[in-house]
């Protein structure tokens, strides 16, 4: 990790204008850290590429109980076209 880097460069101390925090305190900091952050990380991204295919899913649904198109390139072109990238989020 950085801090470990940091640390055998011969760094005793990482330092901003305002902040001295010792390296070995930074690296326990993010062992605590990590999961959650890469967890977030990683929940965030997935609701990215999840979503707008969950929204063509809801509208071929919705197009087929009323009697429109279920075509999955027809339905994405319609979303696009009315309401922009901002439709399928």
């Amino acid at each position: 990790s950085f801090c470990q880097v940091w640390q055998k460069a011969g760094a005793q101390h990482f330092s901003t204008p305002s902040i001295s925090v010792p390296v070995a305190a930074m690296a326990e900091v993010w062992k605590a850290s990590k999961p959650f952050v890469t967890g977030s990380l990683s929940g965030c991204l997935a609701t990215c590429c999840i979503q707008p295919v969950d929204m063509v899913k809801v509208r071929i649904q919705i197009g087929g109980a009323e009697g429109g198109s279920t075509s999955p390139v027809e339905v994405t072109k319609k979303l696009l076209r009315e309401e922009g990238v901002g439709g399928f989020y």
